[in-house]
């Protein structure tokens, strides 16, 4: 399952200085594989595939939580 998530929604949860590609990378690297990243104006466009048996990182608090524990 693929999910969107905004750079700029996530870190309203998320306390970071980190690139939005670094946190990519870090997630990719952890869990979730992260698609691409698309950028629309100012922000950017995360899009995470999210396997089916990891049901917490299916909103943008499960990305977010994971986010801070792997940075």
């Amino acid at each position: 399952m693929n999910i969107k998530i905004v750079d700029s929604w996530l870190r309203e949860y998320l306390d970071t200085r980190e690139s939005s590609s670094q946190i990519a990378k870090e997630l990719s690297l952890s869990s979730v594989s992260v698609e691409k990243l698309e950028k629309i104006g100012d922000d950017t466009i995360y899009n995470i595939e999210v396997t089916t048996n990891r049901p917490d990182l299916m909103s943008i608090l499960g990305i977010a939580r994971e986010a801070s524990a792997v940075l």
